[in-house]
């Protein structure tokens, strides 16, 4: 199935339909649809083992693979939770069932969480940390066609407003914070997680094959 996507930047939180196959794309505003682009080539995507993480390097594929088996043996009803290395082909099996997440490479050094079935379960939702400038990256597009592999003719996806990174490797560790915090039943829009404790809490979770919740910072009173 070839699908098109819009060229346009989109807001936190503001719902934009896909259209799929050969017809126009439409979001908030009129933009112009160009064809996807193949991220299959690049040569990180197939580095399956585990690292060791350290304060300031960037997670792998093998590291996002060892989370995410933790938290679907943890939580078998949520589906997707797929090998990360599945999306360089876009060969991703359909998900199925009422709640499924999947992180995501976005082809630009980036990682992300898309979900469907959680705080608002009739779109799906996109968690990303990249701060400074608008969300758009086909190729996370493209795999949220995979995962879904629907015959309807449009997909809506909000970018979810949450909390972003500081620095340009703890894009990862956010997502995979992300994926705890809707697998335990929080949503991961209204945390403001502790970046001091996130990758030692991390390794922890990691060294025990269990995953809990990212420490936050307290309100102040």
């Amino acid at each position: 199935m070839e699908v098109l996507i819009a060229s346009a930047a989109t807001t936190d939180d503001a719902p934009v339909e896909v259209t799929q196959g050969n017809m126009k794309c439409v979001t908030s505003n009129e933009h112009s649809c160009r064809k996807i682009r193949d991220c299959s080539r690049q040569p990180y995507l197939f580095l399956d083992k585990p690292q060791m993480i350290t304060k300031t390097n960037k997670l792998m594929f093998g590291d996002k693979n060892k989370a995410q088996s933790i938290l679907k043996k943890q939580y078998p009803a949520i589906d997707g939770l797929f090998c990360c290395t599945i999306e360089g082909s876009l060969e991703f099996s359909r998900v199925q069932g009422e709640q499924w997440m999947q992180i995501l490479y976005d082809g630009s050094d980036h990682w992300v969480l898309v979900s469907k079935g959680f705080t608002q379960p009739e779109h799906v939702l996109v968690y990303h940390s990249c701060p400074g400038k608008p969300w758009r990256k086909e190729h996370i597009l493209s795999c949220m066609s995979s995962l879904f592999q629907t015959s309807n003719e449009k997909m809506t996806y909000i970018i979810k407003g949450c909390q972003r990174q500081s620095n340009g490797y703890h894009c990862g560790v956010f997502a995979i914070a992300f994926a705890t915090s809707l697998a335990i039943g929080e949503d991961p829009a209204t945390r403001l997680y502790d970046p001091i404790k996130l990758r030692p809490h991390l390794v922890n979770c990691l060294a025990l094959g269990k995953l809990t919740a990212f420490s936050i910072i307290p309100k102040s009173m």
